[in-house]
């Protein structure tokens, strides 16, 4: 059975990454990056939901818990990757790149290699190092899970949250945390090794391999959160909203008379905001007139305090 899993999980990768490239070339052909969107949108969903299914269905995933997070690890930041390619990136950026740095960009996780420009600085020698020494430091990462695997007792890991104390539930979050983390870390690590070496490309890891200083997962997800929430928020308000209550100048004026409510109604006005009376027309100032403090309801606190 452990057999026949592995090689499902292999095939289902391979079909995943092949239809990605495929719809990719398609969405070139005809430029337009309806397909491959929808492409990534149903890849992400089956790589994940294909293990979910190996797991519930097979017993190998209990007996090797090694296994287990190593591949849940991969199909997450997997995943991740092909909803950000297709909707993070311009489409004009992604239509001229090449199918080689797709297949780079999409297995070697999680960031895009560098510039041609940079690497010109960079000699092949010093290349190849970067990559044995990332080849080196994965390997380090997988023994060190795997000591934590041996030394953890699989009851731990398995017994239901319901049973368990507060301070054990803790503790148990922390450390499948732990052996998560290392679980990407290393497979990345390793990842970005063997394509610095094999293509000659210097791929940066966005966050350095525990048990060494790590200080930049949050710049990690922070920078992900811009380009692929942030980003489409912008666009759904800024863009999408517009074109389907087409006047916009209602909207632009309710912002307005918001605005000076919003100023109107704070008792603390006068320490952020400065009100030029000479612009004002002529019977027209008393609109900006401050509230007095026993108008608002501010529980005695300014507006802008901060706790």
């Amino acid at each position: 059975m452990a057999d026949s899993t592995l090689a499902i999980l292999c095939i289902s990768y391979a079909c995943t990454f092949t239809m990605c490239l495929v719809s990719l070339c398609i969405s070139k052909y005809f430029n337009s990056p309806r397909l491959f969107q929808l492409n990534s949108i149903v890849s992400s969903t089956s790589i994940i939901f294909i293990y979910v299914f190996l797991k519930l269905k097979s017993s190998w995933f209990d007996t090797n818990t090694l296994w287990a997070f190593s591949f849940s690890g991969l199909s997450m930041l997997t995943a991740f990757k092909f909803l950000e390619l297709a909707f993070a990136y311009n489409w004009t950026y992604t239509r001229k790149m090449p199918l080689k740095l797709v297949a780079v960009y999409l297995l070697a996780l999680p960031q895009m290699p560098e510039s041609e420009a940079k690497l010109s600085e960079l000699s092949k020698q010093q290349l190849r190092l970067e990559g044995i020494l990332l080849i080196l430091r994965g390997i380090c990462q997988f023994i060190i899970l795997r000591i934590f695997l041996d030394l953890t007792p699989f009851e731990w890991l398995s017994l239901s949250s319901s049973l368990c104390s507060p301070i054990f539930r803790f503790f148990r979050y922390g450390l499948c945390s732990v052996l998560l983390y290392l679980s990407i870390d290393y497979a990345t690590g390793i990842g970005f090794g063997i394509y610095t070496i094999l293509f000659n490309l210097q791929i940066n890891p966005v966050y350095p391999v525990f048990p060494f200083v790590s200080t930049s997962l949050r710049d990690f997800w922070s920078c992900r959160w811009n380009n692929l929430v942030k980003t489409s928020l912008q666009r759904i308000s800024f863009v999408v909203v517009p074109k389907l209550i087409n006047p916009s100048l209602a909207l632009h004026e309710l912002l307005h008379v918001l605005s000076f409510a919003h100023e109107k109604t704070r008792p603390d006005r006068n320490t952020y905001v400065r009100i030029y009376y000479k612009n004002i027309p002529t019977g027209q100032a008393y609109k900006f007139d401050k509230f007095a403090q026993s108008q608002v309801n501010t529980f005695n606190e300014a507006y802008d305090y901060d706790k």
